[in-house]
């Protein structure tokens, strides 16, 4: 396979694609303080005064008004049902090749790709800040997780990789992280500029951080590359707004298989998303995160229509759609992001980007035309 940094050195004649391949997004002040921002073409900053002074009604309707809405029992057997098989016996002998998904939860799956298993921003708990071990605000699941430490441990499931997006609660727990650890210290962990820290301090021994366009390749000969998302991190007094990067992740198993994950959250590239189907070719499978966005939250997260529009852009052979029905963080209802996405998908005639029940577990076939492009 064609390495993504030589690739990426190639379309790199393109001026227009610079911004997204040299290290642009990352300001230090003369005190030494870093943070990072989106690239000044995508038009999105927290930082940006006009930006905030333009939408400041909206975000005061927003954050002071707003009323997240949490599903009844049946509002949620509706929309979000449970898979009725046993998962992880799925998982006891997999296909040699090929990708193997199982939806935990919110943004957290469990990814066998050419039979190395792979975590996603493993969250098997309740979301929010922490002061003194307690939980400050706390936003509660729907759902417990189809898929816990102790399951794994019990099954004896190998967990080779796990991959971070950003550091935002809901994409990252401290005590799912400290249960991993204990579990499988030899877990490889893939997580964005700035954020090595954070994880060495809770006994994480291999971790690797990566920048936009950098890749690394495994032991297990899996690859694993860093690629852009339109977002912004921040998580308490000590790691504050943009302190870390933030991304999605690009993996191609031992076999050939390709698997790009938006994992975390982003909005519209727009200009760039071409860019990254150039650079990468056909993927097997993209994992798309849905919310039914309103002013305040689209700048930083895609609504339904326009993950479609990602999917079809990057030439997605397949498409699962995350993100969605697990935590109160938004004014949407919980069958608001499904129903925009089925209404989208009728409208487009397009039957590969799909849904999945809670614990459900998808096989994706991969062939020689996904493994040569």
């Amino acid at each position: 396979m064609t390495s993504l940094s030589h690739m990426l050195k190639m379309s790199s004649e393109d001026d227009e694609n610079t911004s997204l391949m040299q290290d642009q997004n990352l300001v230090q002040f003369r005190t030494g303080w870093l943070w990072y921002k989106n690239p000044e073409k995508w038009k999105f900053s927290l930082f940006n005064v006009f930006h905030i002074f333009k939408n400041i009604c909206s975000y005061l309707k927003y954050f002071l008004f707003h009323k997240a809405s949490k599903p009844n029992s049946a509002e949620l057997n509706e929309h979000l049902p449970e898979s009725d098989r046993i998962t992880l016996e799925w998982f006891r002998k997999p296909p040699e090749k090929g990708i193997q998904v199982l939806w935990i939860g919110h943004a957290s799956l469990l990814v066998r790709i050419d039979g190395i298993n792979i975590l996603t921003d493993p969250v098997f708990y309740d979301c929010g800040p922490r002061f003194c071990g307690c939980r400050i605000f706390n936003y509660k699941r729907f759902r417990p997780p189809a898929v816990t430490v102790k399951d794994l441990k019990d099954v004896n499931i190998q967990i080779h990789a796990v991959v971070i997006s950003h550091d935002h609660f809901d994409h990252l727990d401290e005590q799912s992280v400290s249960e991993l650890v204990a579990y499988k210290t030899e877990i490889e962990w893939y997580v964005p500029k700035n954020m090595s820290r954070w994880f060495k301090d809770r006994n994480c021994t291999n971790v690797t951080e990566l920048g936009w366009w950098e890749e690394r390749t495994s032991t297990g000969n899996l690859t694993v590359a860093c690629t852009p998302a339109k977002h912004w991190c921040g998580r308490n007094l000590r790691y504050l707004y943009c302190r870390h990067l933030w991304c999605s992740w690009y993996i191609v198993g031992p076999r050939g298989s390709k698997f790009l994950s938006f994992a975390g959250d982003t909005g519209m590239l727009k200009d760039s998303t071409p860019q990254l189907r150039i650079s990468m070719g056909h993927q097997t499978l993209q994992l798309s995160r849905l919310v039914h966005a309103n002013q305040v939250m689209q700048a930083q997260h895609i609504n339904p229509e326009e993950a479609l529009i990602v999917h079809r852009e990057l030439d997605a052979k397949n498409s699962i759609a995350i993100h969605w029905g697990m935590f109160a963080l938004s004014n949407e209802k919980i069958n608001e992001p499904i129903e925009d996405l089925q209404k989208a998908k009728r409208e487009n005639g397009d039957e590969t980007f799909f849904t999945m029940k809670h614990g459900e577990v998808k096989w994706f076939e991969t062939n020689e035309a996904d493994e040569s492009s």
